[in-house]
Parts: structure tokens; sequence; C-alpha cells
């Protein structure tokens, strides 16, 4: 049965719990631990806006965490996450790009002083970069972004090697 603040997720026929009130109490939590017991620090935040020297594009994985790993307070790093963390070529097409604008905003206002692309292993969207898709399931967007670093795969490296050579040579794209 759902509990209030719950939706019901459904995986390969199963039925799995997934609290949103979880996130409402870690929201409430930072609330009181950091905003309300530090206003000044945001207060400054706001006042004085943000003024990171260090840009970080990282992948969207739920387990990669840029501002954990860099144990950074609020405006210290501009972060933008995508997929497998990469940075597409330069295209001034009219077309959405969303980590070019994100690159672009950085270095021309927010004058940030580094960028780091920050790479992982067992990335999901490598793994598809170097296996494709499985079944019969097309993937309209995944296909076209991780073919910005198909040159990254070498064919004639199997398994674990493959995907651990693809996602060191990603980021080397990517920069």
């Amino acid at each position: 049965m759902e509990k209030k603040g719950q939706k019901i997720l459904r995986k390969q026929g199963q039925h799995t719990p997934m609290a949103i009130d979880s996130l409402i109490e870690n929201f409430k939590s930072f609330r009181k631990t950091y905003f309300d017991e530090q206003p000044d620090f945001f207060r400054n935040l706001v006042e004085n806006g943000q003024h990171p020297e260090t840009m970080v594009i990282a992948c969207s994985d739920s387990r990669i965490n840029a501002s954990i790993f860099g144990t950074a307070k609020p405006g210290e790093l501009f972060i933008v996450r995508n997929v497998a963390n990469l940075v597409p070529p330069y295209e001034p097409d009219g077309k959405r790009h969303g980590t070019s604008a994100a690159v672009e905003y950085a270095v021309r206002d927010l004058k940030v002083k580094h960028i780091v692309v920050l790479g992982h292993s067992h990335c999901g969207g490598i793994k598809f970069l170097c296996d494709g898709a499985q079944g019969d399931e097309r993937r309209e967007f995944l296909e076209g972004w991780m073919s910005t670093v198909a040159s990254a795969l070498d064919d004639t490296l199997r398994g674990e090697g493959r995907y651990r050579h693809a996602e060191r040579e990603a980021v080397k794209v990517s920069l």
C-alpha cells in the first residue's frame, strides 16, 4: 500500500517504494543545519553572487557527487552533470546545447580558472557506448550523445578492459 508522500516504482514487475519523505526530511535537515545556522554565509552568496574558481563536468550517475569529493561548500564549484561527463564539440548551430551553454557561462561570465572533467569507473553511458543498445530498444538521445566520444573505443579490447579504456579516453576527448 502506498503511503502519503511515496510513489511506487515499477521495475521488472516488482513494486519498490520510493520515499519522497526521505528527500523532504533531508531538505529540512539541510535547512536547519546549514541555512538557519549560517544565515550570513548564504546571504553573502545571494547578495554578492557566485564566484567559483573551478567548474566540474561530472556524470549524472547517482553514485557520483563532485561536491562531496571536493568537500566543497556552496558557491565553490560550478557543476554541470550529464551522461558520461561529456563535453560535446563546439557547434554554435542554434540548437539546444546544455553542457556547452554551461561551459560558456562558466568561462565568460563567472571567469572560472579551472575546468575538471570528472570521469569514473562503471559508467552506464560508457557501457552503452561499448555495448550498444540491448535488445530492440533504440535510444533516441543517448546514441547521438555518446557518439561524441566514439573515438574512445578500442575494438581490440573486450569486457572490463574495454570499459576502463573507454572511460579514460572519453575524458581525454572531452578535454
